[in-house]
């Protein structure tokens, strides 16, 4: 006797046209946070989707066509589905402005970061760019507190000089090699601490 082999075949139910796109809110992971689109697939029957572990494309290969039938001419169950489907549209046709929200917010704390440690605002450093964006922003900060200090004019003057100094050494620096341009942020940054440190000595000496 030839011995047959055992097949299951598993019919899916067929979506009514209106609700069509049920099919689409179980292939995207927006139901898996958005609490109403889970209430819309436990709506049709508690029970299964409680049985499925809250899956939707389970949900729907074993729900009742029957029960997709009446939700179809239920108009509270439609109301409810259009609303989900029109959140679900609002959130997915505007993807870019989403991103470019969330990569706005994501360089202005890095510039916030990089101003704080610079001791400067991050106003000052958007200014400028390159690897000596910090420093010259330093550099234009000290030389705006010499020009308000009411200090000498001669000592501004003498301040102004070395700072434009500092700044081609700076400018210079975005040419170095990685080690190079280390060593001479750090010569730059050594000498700038000194000139702001006379103007707070000639302040405090006022």
């Amino acid at each position: 006797m030839t011995q047959r082999t055992a097949f299951t075949l598993t019919v899916s139910p067929k979506i009514p046209a209106r609700l069509s796109r049920l099919e689409e809110l179980s292939n995207n992971l927006w139901y898996s946070w958005d609490r109403a689109t889970r209430a819309l697939f436990s709506r049709l029957d508690q029970q299964l989707w409680e049985a499925v572990g809250h899956s939707p494309k389970a949900f729907l290969r074993r729900v009742d066509e029957s029960l997709l039938l009446q939700a179809a001419e239920d108009l509270t169950f439609l109301s409810h589905y259009n609303s989900v489907l029109s959140a679900y549209d609002s959130y997915h046709s505007e993807p870019s402005r989403y991103q470019a929200i969330n990569g706005i917010e994501a360089r202005d704390q890095v510039v916030k970061g990089r101003a704080r440690r610079a001791g400067v605002t991050a106003e000052q450093l958007s200014q400028f760019a390159g690897h000596a964006a910090a420093l010259k922003a330093r550099i234009q900060g000290v030389r705006e507190t010499a020009k308000n200090s009411g200090l000498p004019a001669g000592f501004v003057r003498d301040v102004e000089e070395r700072l434009n100094e500092l700044e081609a050494a700076a400018n210079n620096s975005e040419f170095m090699s990685p080690q190079q341009r280390n060593r001479a942020h750090q010569s730059i940054n050594r000498d700038l601490n000194q000139v702001s440190d006379q103007i707070q000595d000639r302040l405090l000496d006022k």
